[in-house]
């Protein structure tokens, strides 16, 4: 539990030091690349967890008797939602191993997250102009992830969802309706709620 508050406290550092001191966006993303990377191996290395669903997820998986790549894609009971479960059955069928699971879970939430932090960071005009100066945000916004949900490392089909969509502010700002809705459709097919 110690590094749970090591990173908290690390990450309020950095957000301090990037909103204080004239901390380039190019090293505030290199930072949060960094982060990320190490979400990654901590989301996919926990093993008999109660949090995020952890269980559930393993008992469907470990349920699941694919033998073939056809029998991917035969389903008579959709235990969660399309894409999530095909990718799943993918998985199951592919390696067998639930922590390549895992990988992908906190890989599409951390990924989608990051992919988004970045755009939000470099974005500094708006139609109605000027957004703010040009500093950078995105290690204040990392310091949000880990606060709010510990940056996705129990992750659990919500948090891709909503990291597909924060991928699709971009859409929105270039009004681009088409992309979004097609955005918020992957993301509704990890989770419809």
């Amino acid at each position: 539990m110690w590094w749970y508050w090591v990173v908290f406290f690390s990450l309020m550092g950095c957000s301090f030091i990037e909103q204080f001191t004239h901390l380039s966006k190019k090293r505030a993303e290199t930072i949060c690349f960094i982060y990320m990377c190490f979400f990654l191996f901590v989301g996919t290395i926990r093993w008999n967890q109660e949090l995020g669903d952890w269980k559930g997820y393993n008992w469907v998986f470990n349920w699941e008797d694919i033998t073939s790549f056809s029998q991917v894609f035969s389903i008579d009971y959709w235990a969660f939602e399309p894409f999530f479960y095909i990718a799943m059955r993918i998985i199951k069928f592919a390696t067998n191993n639930y922590t390549v699971l895992l990988f992908f879970m906190v890989a599409v939430a951390n990924g989608c997250f990051y992919r988004a932090a970045v755009y939000i960071n470099k974005r500094v005009m708006t139609c109605a102009g000027n957004f703010g100066d040009d500093r950078s945000i995105i290690l204040t916004m990392y310091f949000a992830f880990w606060a709010t949900n510990c940056a996705s490392i129990f992750t659990v089909r919500t948090n891709m969802a909503v990291a597909i969509c924060m991928m699709s502010i971009k859409a929105i700002e270039e009004k681009k309706p088409w992309k979004f809705i097609a955005m918020v459709f992957v993301a509704s097919m990890f989770h419809f709620v």
